[in-house]
């Protein structure tokens, strides 16, 4: 999600497998007696609190008014609690199965400053690589970081909770790594949502092509425009605002189709153009589809 729909499995749906199927044999020996798949070290196999989830049911009481019985929904909130091998183990997956949920994590691990100070197409959003691993397990990663203040009691909160906190502290910080690290009170660079990018990318393929864009170029546009956007940011942080101009995620979209699919994109507009042109001698049932059409001439 290996599945080819790439919003049908959420990390939700991932974490309940991985907690209905919890005495499967996990995979190199740690003090747990587990395999150290992912080389997190001494907290491989450790147990931590993830986050909560709320189950809400409803209870009759018989001495309801007029001896009737009522119901009361009452919500009962369970902490989730998952190892570290196996949190890993569904970010992976979650790469995979549903890209956009997992670019809002690594969104959330850079808006608080654990990629260090990269910029945004050196993070690899949508993308399982080893900046991730890192930002998460590394020395100074949000999970080492959390599991050591859960273990040592300085910290009761889930580890969802405690990553919204430091994404807050971090926005304040003017020196956090999210922030450029400038050491001056700056604004920290908000990046468009890809899921966005990638909604302006399916309309202009849709036009162009005929059909949503390809997850290659869904994730090149992400890159592209993100890219840009640090740029735009670095050089407003350094007094030098205007040299570097945002793109329009539409355009980028339309040079990305037409650079990587222009064969494709040249069919569809002569299916386009044929359609156009026997729609003219041709109705009711006999009509052809409507096709979209770009606007760039192909010779």
């Amino acid at each position: 999600m290996a599945a080819t729909d790439p919003s049908g499995t959420s990390f939700t749906d991932l974490l309940n497998s991985t907690i209905a199927g919890a005495t499967e044999t996990k995979p190199k020996i740690n003090s747990q007696g587990q395999i150290d798949l992912f080389g997190i070290g001494q907290n491989s196999g450790e147990m931590f609190p993830l986050g909560t989830s709320t189950y809400g049911g409803d209870n009759s009481d018989a001495n309801g008014p007029g001896g009737h019985a009522t119901f009361n929904r009452k919500q009962v909130t369970n902490v989730d609690t998952v190892s570290t091998d196996d949190y890993l183990k569904m970010l992976a997956r979650l790469s995979q199965t549903n890209p956009s949920e997992y670019m809002q994590i690594q969104q959330g691990l850079y808006n608080s400053g654990f990629y260090g100070n990269v910029s945004p197409a050196e993070v690899g959003f949508g993308r399982w690589n080893s900046k991730t691993k890192d930002a998460l397990i590394g020395a100074n990663g949000a999970l080492s970081n959390f599991i050591e203040l859960y273990k040592s009691g300085a910290t009761q909160m889930t580890f969802s909770e405690w990553l919204d906190q430091q994404a807050k502290l971090a926005a304040q910080d003017p020196n956090s790594p999210g922030n450029g690290g400038t050491g001056r009170s700056v604004s920290p660079l908000q990046l468009t949502d890809p899921a966005y990018l990638q909604e302006q990318g399916n309309q202009v393929s849709d036009q162009f092509l005929g059909h949503a864009m390809s997850a290659t170029d869904q994730q090149s546009l992400v890159n592209d425009i993100h890219g840009n956007e640090q740029d735009v940011y670095n050089a407003q942080q350094t007094g030098q605002g205007g040299t570097v101009i945002n793109k329009d995620p539409a355009a980028q979209a339309r040079a990305l189709v037409l650079q990587n699919d222009l064969p494709e994109y040249a069919a569809h507009q002569a299916e386009g153009y044929l359609n156009v042109f026997a729609n003219m001698f041709l109705g009711g049932q006999s009509a052809r589809a409507q096709t979209s059409l770009g606007d760039v001439a192909v010779r």
